[in-house]
């Protein structure tokens, strides 16, 4: 008994220190998520706000190169449909030669429909208004 009761000890002050996990959901009261803090495979960390109905609202998250927070409205035509979503993100120089840069992109079902790019150099800004005008 006093062994278990030391093993027991050991383990406290073992989770008084760290608890670890790839994922944390806070609930509402009626069972829903509404919260949703994550560390995916890919390497992506991510916090994410529902709604009461569970419909991710908004996320912020960080994998590689890009971080960015995205604001995701809800398909009104077909339940099914992919959201539009407006994204706000910012990415690592492409390589040694280059900067970091900036930006904005409205995805609609899938698509980007437009958005803007700002770089930290003589580089040209891109801005476009259709999904064939860009590159990123």
């Amino acid at each position: 008994m006093a062994r278990l009761r030391a093993d027991l000890d050991a383990l406290r002050a073992a989770l008084a220190e760290e608890v670890t996990t790839r994922r944390v959901v806070v609930i509402d009261p009626a069972g829903g998520e509404r919260i949703r803090l994550a560390a995916a495979a890919d390497a992506e960390a991510a916090v994410t706000v529902c709604d009461p109905d569970g419909h991710a609202r908004a996320t912020l998250a960080a994998s590689g190169p890009e971080g960015h927070l995205r604001i995701r409205a809800r398909a009104v035509s077909e339940p099914d449909d992919e959201p539009t979503l407006v994204d706000l993100f910012a990415l690592d120089a492409e390589d040694a030669e280059d900067h970091p840069y900036v930006g904005l992109e409205l995805i609609d079902r899938g698509d980007s429909v437009a958005g803007f790019s700002h770089y930290r150099s003589p580089r040209p800004h891109p801005w476009w208004s259709h999904p064939d005008d860009h590159g990123r």
